[in-house]
């Protein structure tokens, strides 16, 4: 008798021959082809790696990037993608650090690249769903930045986590005379003279710190009109976003307002992100965005509004104060 015996999740031995899952061997043959320059082979990639993640079990997903996607030679050709590669290797210690978001933005675009794989790899992680919602969510803060100084006399304004805040550069209504103050906050003392480098003529006031220090009360003082968070809430688990919503609400002027945006589950890219990228993100639906809301008493809150973007990858949670 001819036994089958299970040696690996996924992975089988019969009569002393290896045979890989159909899903598992379409991975393999797309990134076959990626070694060989294939142009289609990368998008590929990323389908197979999307169906994988939606249709295994996270036990099979785990195994399937540790053995087969960065197990393969190709490998190599997908990390010459300068964003890919960056997000892999977290040189500032975490993915989606403010110069990947600035890849992601269009303002890095690898036109200076010698190798034609990675002019290539970064070109197709630019067109993809989850690049141009990350584009979308920059457009629609700075439209929204430009509606509260139209609509508010002198706000103050609160940016958490800024990054680059690259919005400013879209804002032309931000100017020192139209605000009474505009903080940025961010842990990365990098970002934060970035900010200024680029954007001296905006009034910013740079604020360094941690989320967690806003939970202790050593954020930036006084209250705000306007407080926004765009990519924050991407990797906060969701005792603490809840706590940190309420934290966030607590400082804003009576009819002031809070706008958090956050990815949703099952986004196309997912598969490639969480295997190439190593970019594990925390996704919320509507009702998970609604839960952020339970440490604020209902009374306080005039109006709650949640819409995606475009691309529908990415949901804005808008709630007023009354």
């Amino acid at each position: 008798m001819i036994r089958r015996k299970v040696v690996g999740v996924g992975l089988s031995i019969n009569e002393g021959k290896s045979y890989l899952l159909p899903t598992e061997q379409a991975l393999k043959q797309a990134l076959d082809r990626c070694i060989e320059k294939d142009p289609s082979a990368i998008e590929e990639v990323r389908d197979v790696l999307h169906g994988l993640h939606q249709t295994v079990s996270k036990q099979v997903w785990e195994h399937v990037v540790e053995n087969v996607a960065l197990s393969h030679p190709a490998r190599h050709e997908i990390f010459k993608d300068p964003l890919t590669h960056r997000a892999f290797n977290k040189p500032r210690g975490y993915a989606g650090d403010a110069v990947m978001i600035d890849y992601l933005y269009g303002l890095i675009d690898g036109s200076d690249l010698d190798d034609e794989s990675a002019r290539y790899g970064l070109k197709v992680t630019m067109r993809s769903p989850s690049a141009r919602a990350v584009r979308n969510r920059l457009r629609m803060i700075a439209d929204r930045l430009s509606q509260k100084i139209e609509t508010r006399t002198l706000p103050e304004i609160l940016s958490v986590a800024c990054g680059h805040c690259r919005e400013l550069g879209l804002c032309d209504d931000l100017t020192p005379d139209a605000v009474k103050r505009f903080v940025a906050m961010d842990q990365d003392k990098e970002s934060l003279e970035l900010v200024l480098r680029d954007y001296p003529n905006k009034g910013v006031e740079p604020f360094e710190g941690s989320v967690s220090s806003l939970l202790k009360n050593r954020g930036p003082e006084g209250k705000f009109d306007f407080i926004y968070s765009l990519g924050l809430y991407d990797y906060l688990g969701q005792p603490f976003a809840r706590k940190l919503t309420a934290n966030l609400f607590n400082r804003l002027h009576p009819n002031g307002e809070l706008v958090i945006a956050n990815f949703v589950p099952n986004i196309r890219d997912v598969g490639y992100m969480e295997s190439f990228m190593a970019w594990n993100l925390v996704y919320r639906d509507r009702a998970a965005m609604m839960e952020l809301l339970e440490f604020i008493p209902d009374e306080q809150i005039k109006c709650t509004q949640i819409f995606a973007e475009p691309e529908c990858n990415i949901l804005f949670m808008v709630v007023s104060r009354n």
